[in-house]
């Protein structure tokens, strides 16, 4: 079951992504993932919210320079950015293996640190992609967390499905990490495509099958 969905789309012409969140009670809300993948006195991604810049930014990923691995920053909560107050929460995102890796942070949860990754998965997801999708993994119980669904060919466009009441702030932190992982990785793809070389997805196929088994 499907807690939230973060709907994620590609503007036009560039590697902008606006989202829409929809819950069970039918509330929405807008957020705008800037990208800036060759400016490096910016962050890679900058989370407003808003449906465009001039929104308030509530996290920040930065990539780090020869290494898979970024460091993400998020606001702890929107009262904060009435504040203007910079009271962050700092996550390591951390490559784990090479032929079928994991993408593994530490992070709390109901008030109590814990470890998550990103796993490729080809059971889960609301969408059937060559590329295979992505599952949040608490890696004490492989209790599964949510599942990053790509559309088609495409890496990032896709959804993000929450599968519990994790909070608010657990909530943009998955949205946040997934999207960092799959545009990472979608930089690689195309920085492979202008040199010529067929693009391998090294993801590993952990997970199962092609059987597409739903979201949550």
């Amino acid at each position: 079951m499907s807690y939230k969905q973060f709907h994620i789309s590609e503007q036009p012409g560039c590697h902008h992504y606006n989202v829409t969140t929809t819950d069970l009670a039918g509330d929405k809300q807008h957020f705008f993932l800037e990208n800036s993948p060759f400016d490096r006195s910016q962050p890679d991604l900058r989370m407003h919210i808003g449906p465009d810049i001039t929104g308030p930014v509530i996290g920040v990923s930065r990539y780090k320079r020869f290494s898979q691995d970024c460091q993400i920053s998020l606001l702890d909560s929107d009262e904060d950015v009435e504040k203007f107050a910079s009271n962050w929460e700092n996550v390591h995102l951390a490559k784990k293996g090479y032929l079928s890796p994991s993408f593994a942070f530490q992070a709390q949860r109901y008030g109590e640190m814990a470890r998550f990754a990103w796993k490729k998965t080809r059971s889960m997801g609301s969408h059937a992609t060559p590329l295979g999708n992505l599952k949040l993994v608490d890696e004490s119980s492989d209790e599964v967390l949510a599942v990053f669904s790509s559309e088609s060919y495409s890496l990032v466009p896709g959804s993000v499905e929450m599968c519990g009441e994790f909070g608010e702030e657990f909530d943009r932190l998955a949205l946040l990490t997934g999207v960092s992982v799959r545009e990472k990785q979608r930089r690689a793809q195309s920085r492979q495509m202008r040199h010529g070389a067929d693009y391998v997805f090294t993801a590993g196929a952990a997970g199962g099958g092609m059987g597409m088994g739903g979201g949550c």
